[in-house]
């Protein structure tokens, strides 16, 4: 993305770590956040030049951004970069301690406590859980606690993180408006014997409920307009603790921000005579009735709130990244266990309450079935997931703590953080019926008819609103973690794999793996934690070690993000690594780069035998030449397991062993991109573009296909009507 090229091009002046020495001859470790200081020996002791002078500036301004103090600075944010990998949060987890709650978005009511606990208890501790409150957390606004208010020049980072979380709630409150606006965030309908929803009532019941709903969506604007006039008021402060470079680049990300609920709130003026939702009468006393019936349309709100959604997160992870690149961090309050800093993305989405909402907290919803279009369609997907690798591997993953137990390794955060960001898009985009919308189909036929250029081939056509929120989905998680999300299911397999090619191939993989390009190291870690030995290596590392504490320079593709573990320097296969007895691992080469091709040369030159790629074969990784040494004779194809997509990818985790003769345990047709269709082993000569995950070799295992790609196509949010692609059926689809 364009604005994180930026984002790295600025941060390359972040002050280095390395090493500077004193007057006496001893070294000393800037703190994060510091410069080198040092003065010139030529000018004569105690005297600077105005390059070293302006470094110790920037020094001071940083530290005072940071709250810098020497070693508490070091181990604040050593025990930040450390916390990256916790555990997801679970429903019951306890929100961190800076954080409080106060008047709710809809009521102006202050936080209240569920008073039926088990326990018999009516209030919680310091720390909030969501699992003992009445209502959700998301309708209530976050704010510091009252011991953290003393400290806001040192803590305006967190302070600008509570207000665009609660600009991010109340857009998500306004989205998921129902068609008759309700929120589903109180008991606003009733149920009859059958179980089925009423909305009706009686027609005193109809009016207080309108009535309500009218005055929670004026509560919502009004706290859209109040959050993003307290944002402004802070923009002249990122000046102050922050290299101005950076400033204007986090200033850009609130004009954007605000600037969008400014649109909002203007439109609103022009809508307010109107029904926000299909035609109006009065009825007999006057009082307006929405008509449901001709509200086939999403309201006028539902895409500027989308849209601001995708703003607050962009600002969530500027301010994220430069925690990240140690420019900002409150090292002065939290004691040895917490340092006041913010939430690592698997919390920002996945902990209940803060921006995520799982549970119902409306009585009517205790004891009755979630019957919502994105819970029907996960149930129609297991019926089919027999069918397609892919589409067991998602349904799998998104059907964990319900139907399955968790097996996630415990600190496997980009797949969860993936779980919480697909079943979020399924409750804004599926649960709306915005795949169907009229003008959706109408900009599904506009992108479909456009001509495919050898440049865009790869691109996957969608209307420029779904685009935009799949690249802001993926896009940053690609740049702080790894650009392919492995499932659980495939890591395991990929273990037990590597066993049994050593006891029935007899290879020796005693070393383990090696990876080359392994970027921020986030794969390499998780793969050691499940038991794989990984050496990994890249052009260039990222950030700061968590082990070795010494930093890079710039990543071309993770800039200055921490690496997870320690991760050499190096551009090719190494000669001191055991070729022989390791096995190599490419994950998302680059694509058109020869990188891919040189590294398995020298591998195989030095006695390699076994290649683990991760990525796109003919699509989005490494480039023809390489795909060209992959399928040569003694190549074979032992293993293929698809990674989870975001709409915009379609990678698997397949497993090639070096071998003259035809392997003992070949299960996998030694093609490059096999057909999807199960009862075809061909290799592939066409990508549905609005699929990526689909390929096909011909035009009958296209149709024998129908019921898996339909069901594919609505988790990501395809209206899957044979009509769209039988209008432009020629560009539907990109050669291979």
């Amino acid at each position: 993305m364009a604005d994180w090229e930026a984002l790295f091009a600025q941060a390359s002046d972040i002050p280095t770590s390395n090493s500077s020495s004193s007057k006496n001859g001893s070294t000393k470790r800037p703190t994060n956040g510091e410069a080198d200081s040092t003065p010139n020996d030529d000018q004569g002791e105690g005297r600077q030049t105005t390059k070293n002078k302006k470094k110790s500036r920037k020094k001071r301004k940083l530290q005072r951004a940071s709250g810098s103090n020497g070693s508490s600075s070091n181990l604040a944010y050593q025990r930040m970069l450390n916390s990256r990998l916790d555990p997801s949060p679970e429903l019951n987890t306890p929100w961190f301690s800076w954080m409080t709650l106060e008047q709710s978005f809809l009521n102006g009511n202050s936080i209240s406590y569920d008073m039926e606990q088990p326990d018999g208890s009516s209030s919680i501790d310091s720390k909030i859980q969501p699992s003992k409150l009445k209502e959700s957390p998301i309708t209530y606004r976050l704010t510091l606690a009252q011991e953290q208010q003393h400290s806001q020049q040192e803590s305006w980072h967190l302070r600008l993180f509570c207000h665009s979380r609660n600009l991010r709630c109340c857009a998500k409150l306004l989205a998921q408006w129902d068609a008759d606006g309700d929120t589903s965030l109180g008991d606003s309908s009733t149920e009859d014997d059958t179980g089925r929803t009423n909305r009706e009532g009686t027609g005193k019941q109809q009016k207080q409920r309108f009535r309500q709903r009218q005055q929670h969506q004026k509560s919502l604007f009004r706290s859209l307009q109040s959050e993003a006039n307290e944002i402004q008021d802070m923009v002249q402060s990122f000046l102050k603790y922050l290299p101005s470079d950076e400033a204007n680049l986090l200033i850009s990300k609130v004009s954007d921000m605000t600037g969008l609920v400014e649109k909002l709130l203007h439109q609103r003026k022009r809508e307010r005579k109107q029904s926000d939702l299909g035609d109006t009468r009065k009825n007999k006393d006057n009082h307006r009735v929405v008509d449901i019936s001709v509200a086939a349309e999403l309201p006028w709100s539902w895409e500027p709130c989308i849209r601001i959604i995708m703003a607050c997160d962009a600002l969530y992870y500027r301010l994220y990244y430069q925690q990240l690149a140690g420019m900002i961090l409150d090292s002065k309050h939290g004691g040895a266990d917490e340092a006041w800093y913010i939430p690592h993305p698997q919390f920002y989405f996945g902990l209940e309450g803060l921006t995520k909402q799982s549970k119902d907290y409306s009585r009517r919803a205790k004891g009755t079935r979630d019957k919502s279009k994105s819970v029907q369609l996960l149930h129609n997907a297991q019926e089919l997931k027999d069918s397609s690798p892919e589409l067991q591997t998602l349904v799998d993953h998104l059907m964990v703590g319900q139907q399955t137990k968790s097996q996630d390794p415990a600190n496997h955060v980009l797949e969860a953080i993936h779980r919480y960001r697909f079943k979020e898009t399924m409750s804004l985009f599926q649960d709306r019926s915005w795949a169907s919308a009229g003008r959706t189909l109408s900009q599904w036929k506009k992108s479909l008819s456009l001509p495919v250029y050898p440049d865009s081939k790869h691109e996957t056509p969608a209307p420029q609103l779904l685009m935009e929120w799949r690249d802001s989905c993926r896009d940053f998680l690609c740049h702080l973690y790894a650009y392919a999300t492995v499932s659980s299911k495939a890591i395991r397999q990929l273990f037990h794999l590597l066993a049994q090619l050593q006891k029935e191939e007899s290879m020796d993989l005693s070393r383990g793996i090696v990876e080359i390009g392994a970027g921020t190291g986030y794969l390499a870690e998780i793969l050691r934690t499940q038991g794989i030995a990984v050496e990994a290596w890249d052009i260039q590392p990222t950030g700061i070690s968590t082990t070795s504490g010494s930093r890079s320079g710039m990543n071309e593709y993770h800039g200055h993000v921490p690496s997870f573990c320690d991760v050499r320097k190096g551009s090719t296969f190494p000669s001191t690594s055991h070729a022989s007895k390791s096995a190599l691992l490419l994950c998302y080469p680059p694509p058109e780069s020869p990188m891919a091709f040189n590294t398995l040369s020298a591998y195989r030159k030095a006695g390699g035998k076994c290649l683990i790629h991760i990525g796109e074969f003919k699509g989005l990784t490494g480039d023809s030449k390489f795909e060209g040494a992959v399928r040569k004779g003694d190549m074979h194809c032992v293993a293929r397991y698809p990674c989870l997509g975001w709409g915009t990818d379609a990678a698997y985790v397949t497993v090639w062993i070096i071998k003259g003769s035809k392997p003992k345990m070949l299960t996998s047709a030694s093609v490059l991109l096999p057909c999807s269709n199960l009862n075809c082993t061909k290799e592939s000569k066409h990508r549905f573009r609005p699929l990526r995950q689909a390929v096909y070799c011909n035009q009958n295992c296209y149709d024998q296909h129908i019921p898996v790609r339909k069901c594919l196509l609505s988790l990501f949010n395809v209206h899957a009507d044979p009509n769209l692609t039988s209008i432009c059926f020629s560009k539907a689809f990109a050669p291979l």
